[in-house]
């Protein structure tokens, strides 16, 4: 029952300083509406070489202050394609090269941390947790047989990536630089063993350059 009561005081506590706090709700809050391109490099011990991929994300999100004019929650859903490369022998000892695309569904939860109390022009500090689930995967080579390219299999579902930015925001308009740190293995099969070559210690570290408007 003191659970309970002390819940409840907690919610009328912060219920009343989200109304003390209304008007600079108003002023804060927005819509956003960005787009950017994605530098990728893989994380193996199982290639000769990775090289720096690139693809692009577009999406949208909200702005919410956290009671404050310097504290908020950034909220966004993107559509993200990354393009990786890597570089393996193949089974006669020469350099292959590979070209992996996959797209993802992302959903970043940030917390911002302005470094002014000007609402209309700021810069800005964000961390959070980005969560990602994949559409579709593809690999294309080309060797002396050709061009191949097919659905790549065993690409894990879901991607949990650590993020770290920052930003500067001039009226309506936006620019953002964030850092993605890969802590999960690009593929794994369903009885937790790595699945084929792109699979074994695979880790996906990006930079994402955006710029947007918000309303």
């Amino acid at each position: 029952m003191r659970k309970l009561q002390a819940v409840v005081l907690l919610v009328v506590i912060l219920g009343s300083v989200g109304l003390a706090s209304a008007q600079d709700w108003k002023q804060a809050m927005r819509y956003e509406i960005k787009a950017g391109l994605v530098s990728t490099y893989l994380s193996s011990n199982n290639y000769q070489d990775s090289g720096i991929g690139w693809g692009w994300t577009a999406g949208g999100g909200l702005f919410l202050p956290f009671f404050t004019k310097y504290l908020g929650i950034q909220a966004d859903v993107m559509y993200t394609n990354q393009e990786l490369v890597i570089q393996t022998l193949d089974d006669a000892n020469r350099l292959q090269e590979y070209n992996l695309t996959a797209n993802y569904i992302e959903i970043p939860l940030l917390i911002q941390l302005a470094l002014s109390d000007n609402v209309e022009s700021r810069f800005y500090l964000m961390g959070g947790v980005s969560t990602a689930f994949n559409a579709t995967a593809n690999v294309s080579w080309t060797d002396t047989d050709g061009k191949h390219s097919e659905d790549l299999t065993g690409v894990n579902s879901t991607e949990w990536t650590p993020i770290l930015g920052f930003g500067l925001r001039a009226s309506a308009f936006m620019i953002e630089l964030r850092f993605g740190f890969g802590t999960r293995d690009l593929g794994e099969s369903s009885d937790g063993e790595p699945d084929n070559e792109v699979a074994l210690d695979t880790k996906v570290n990006r930079s994402t350059f955006m710029i947007g408007f918000s309303f």
